[in-house]
């Protein structure tokens, strides 16, 4: 093998790793401005999305059925009540949810303004009280039109006579 082939295959080899390297230097400038643009830009959106995605609590209330006395008598049983909870976060607009709700079932302004006031004061993803012990036919229509009623959510609540 002659010096001027020699010398022309170091030429090849040395283009090859350059090219390489600029390729593996791109990829790594491209996935290093991604990282930054995600965890440092656009910080802010992303943690909103990950507040969305919190574990809800929710308190489970066993059941413990019919007392009687030694005549039969029912001393104590449990009866279902629903009551009708706004989490302000998961609705665009609160007053539009409320007005929208208002053609299903009658709130008077004063109760509209309480739900709004103390939507503001909330935590986040804070339950709102907005109609306690719902009668079945209000019920009926509530879980009929849930799809637009974003924000609104029925808890079974127990209680014992």
């Amino acid at each position: 093998m002659y010096y001027s082939e020699i010398k022309k295959q170091v030429q090849i080899y040395n283009r090859r790793s350059l090219l390489l390297l600029l390729g593996k230097f791109s990829l790594f400038s491209v996935i290093g401005w991604r990282l930054f643009d995600v965890q440092i830009l656009q910080s802010k959106k992303y943690k909103t999305l990950s507040k969305k995605n919190q574990i809800n609590i929710e308190i489970l209330y066993p059941l413990r059925g019919k007392i009687l006395d030694r005549n039969n008598n029912i001393i104590a049983s449990n009866e279902d009540s629903y009551d009708l909870f706004l989490i302000p976060e998961q609705t665009n607009s609160v007053e539009q949810t409320l007005s929208k709700l208002s053609e299903f079932v009658p709130l008077d302004f004063k109760t509209k303004r309480k739900v709004i006031d103390l939507s503001k004061k909330v935590k986040q993803f804070q339950r709102v009280k907005i109609l306690k012990n719902i009668d079945w036919k209000d019920l009926e229509v509530i879980e009929a039109n849930k799809l637009d009623l974003p924000g609104l959510h029925l808890i079974i609540i127990f209680f014992f006579t």
